[in-house]
């Protein structure tokens, strides 16, 4: 069974080139449907200032398909689309990666 799923990485803007957004989203099996999933940022971000670390919990890779959505949302300072080059989701107090996303992978979109 899957410990997640449905991953994507989106910088999106709404005024040209200002108030920038970074939104990680995704699905965890939480292992119980009464959980309430979270996705944080990792408190020690690392010695790679460019990549964003974030920490997903409660993560279960038991039988029961009990996936939840999650999602993470920052403002990037000074409309800077670069602030990271790479994201990283691990699980809280392992660091077992659970997805990581490339500068080429965070997706662009603008409305």
């Amino acid at each position: 069974m899957s410990k997640s799923k449905n991953w994507s990485a989106i910088i999106s803007d709404t005024l040209v080139g200002s108030n920038l957004t970074l939104t990680v989203s995704g699905e965890i099996n939480t292992g119980d449907k009464s959980a309430n999933p979270e996705l944080t940022k990792k408190i020690s971000q690392g010695t790679i200032e460019t990549q964003l670390i974030l920490e997903a919990q409660p993560v279960s890779e038991s039988k029961s398909d009990s996936f939840k959505p999650v999602s993470y949302v920052e403002k990037l300072p000074d409309g800077n689309r670069y602030k990271y080059t790479s994201v990283r989701v691990v699980i809280y107090g392992t660091d077992e990666v659970l997805k990581d996303f490339t500068e080429e992978e965070i997706k662009q979109h603008y409305s």
